[in-house]
């Protein structure tokens, strides 16, 4: 366990901190223009997922509870395939669709001057990148629900360092267009996409052959397949689906309607702001993929104890490691995002939306625990109802304030919506499922949130710590860090105590 989830930390570390370090780079060398054009691929490859209909997910609980058996795994790769055709009808879809829009998209949808020749083609590039991706996401649900997410996370840094490290590369060396920074990233694509494919065949070659080992009794098989084929597995895909779509349009809405009211070169700053926000990523990515097939055996071999076990550890790293970045960003993001972007005007500009989008990153990935829980029950019902109320409220809202008030009220509203819906949705459905888990949940992220924002307001109104800058700013969560453990030494067995009070309800 410990094992794997360094792999997949250390990835996801990796693959969020590389793209930031070629940001600047890749600015100065296409111009904020050309960068626009890049953000707005970027928007995409977020909307691209609301074609996934959460069908991967529901492969991932799928594929995790019948592969230690030969007959329902065979059952399920079967089921796969068909579903992957239905994928690969779709992806062609997207090729088409891109072609025939794409002259809609440069002159009616996007405010640029970038040469239209050029636009043209990087937006039909585009299309087919984005249908390469949508097969590659749906062949690696199945990799995940093998429980094999380490081998993902570690091709996963060298995809990364092929995406950002050779576009680059291949801007500052070969030509410094978009011509030449599209047909790289389709390159790695049609890479990524090819080394995928051939790890789904070896993990299902090596499952099927160690299966066969395991056969004891044949006559359960009945049972099994029937088990497989009830109408509450479809049910979950259908729940899972319609969340996972508009969870996406609720996400992305904001970036979809500011590119067209945007000029591209200010909505290049929005989405480097959205990009910092993923960050957060960095944390809950790993534990999503780690605890969803997880949780899901646990809770289906009624192993409660180990389940609240997993759940309540991963909750609590999560809410004392990331809960300071919010008061952080708003004392000091104005000054790391300047150094880091290498213009104090863009800094604070950039900082305008990012503090926002990166406090409703961090209550997001708060409320992708309710999700966890629900899911590994198989409690999805209420959730999808709660958010079709939810996303039907908030996203005609979202549309209306990006077109009439702008970015920076755009990042305020994403911020309280999904806070609202946190405290009154999140709230409810905890004290229903866990006793006693708001009590253990108020008190760590409400103590750490205090205790963080006395340290960082502390530094933020003393000048100057030392003679370097980026010290000046990496000092401050490096001592709050040192405390914050100091106090869990400290108060460890209340802390404890307090696990082992919480139940499933």
């Amino acid at each position: 366990m410990l094992k794997k989830i360094t792999i997949l930390y250390s990835s996801q570390i990796y693959r969020a901190i590389i793209p930031l370090i070629f940001v600047p780079y890749t600015i100065g060398i296409l111009g904020a223009e050309n960068y626009g054009l890049v953000s707005f691929f970027t928007m995409l490859i977020g909307l691209i997922g609301i074609l996934d209909a959460g069908i991967g997910s529901a492969f991932i609980k799928i594929v995790s509870t019948n592969r230690f058996n030969q007959y329902s795994f065979q059952k399920v790769i079967s089921l796969f395939l068909k579903v992957f055709f239905i994928f690969l009808i779709i992806a062609c879809i997207i090729i088409v669709s891109f072609y025939f829009s794409s002259d809609y998209i440069v002159i009616g949808w996007l405010k640029t001057s970038i040469n239209y020749p050029e636009a043209i083609y990087c937006i039909k590039l585009i299309g087919i990148i984005l249908s390469i991706m949508y097969l590659k996401s749906f062949v690696s649900s199945f990799i995940n629900g093998m429980e094999r997410q380490d081998i993902l996370a570690l091709w996963g840094i060298i995809y990364t360092t092929l995406f950002y490290c050779g576009s680059y590369l291949a801007i500052k060396n070969v030509s410094n267009d978009l011509y030449t920074f599209f047909k790289i990233i389709l390159f790695v694509s049609i890479l990524d996409f090819s080394i995928i494919s051939f790890i789904w065949i070896l993990l299902v070659f090596f499952n099927i052959k160690l299966t066969k080992k395991k056969i004891n009794e044949t006559t359960q098989f009945d049972k099994i397949a029937d088990e497989f084929s009830l109408l509450k597995i479809a049910k979950f895909s259908l729940q899972l689906s319609g969340l996972s779509i508009i969870w996406i349009i609720a996400t992305q809405i904001d970036k979809v309607v500011l590119s067209k009211y945007l000029i591209l070169e200010e909505y290049a700053n929005y989405q480097i702001a959205a990009q910092l926000a993923t960050t957060i990523s960095i944390f809950t990515v790993p534990l999503t993929q780690f605890l969803l097939p997880r949780l899901s055996v646990l809770y289906k071999d009624k192993n409660e104890k180990e389940f609240l076990r997993i759940y309540n550890i991963s909750l609590f790293v999560f809410v004392a490691l990331l809960s300071p970045i919010i008061p952080y960003f708003f004392l000091f993001g104005d000054d790391i995002i300047s150094l880091w972007i290498r213009s104090d005007l863009l800094g604070a500009n950039i900082n305008g939306y990012a503090k926002w989008l990166i406090a409703a990153a961090l209550i997001a990935g708060i409320m992708n625990f309710v999700f966890i829980i629900l899911y590994a029950q198989g409690k999805l019902k209420n959730h999808f109802y709660a958010y079709i109320i939810y996303s039907s409220l908030t996203i005609p809202l979202s549309v209306l304030i990006a077109k009439y008030y702008g970015a920076v009220i755009s990042a305020k509203f994403v911020f309280i919506h999904s806070l609202l819906f946190m405290i009154f949705w999140g709230g409810y459905c905890v004290h229903k499922l866990m006793n006693k888990f708001i009590n253990f949940f108020a008190l760590i992220f409400g103590g750490v949130f205090i205790l963080s924002t006395s340290i960082f307001y502390i530094f933020s109104n003393t000048k100057y710590i030392t003679s370097v800058p980026i010290l000046d700013l990496f000092i401050p969560p490096l001592i709050n860090f040192f405390i914050t453990l100091l106090i869990y030494f400290l108060v460890k067995r209340y802390i404890h105590l307090f696990f082992s009070k919480i139940t499933l309800n």
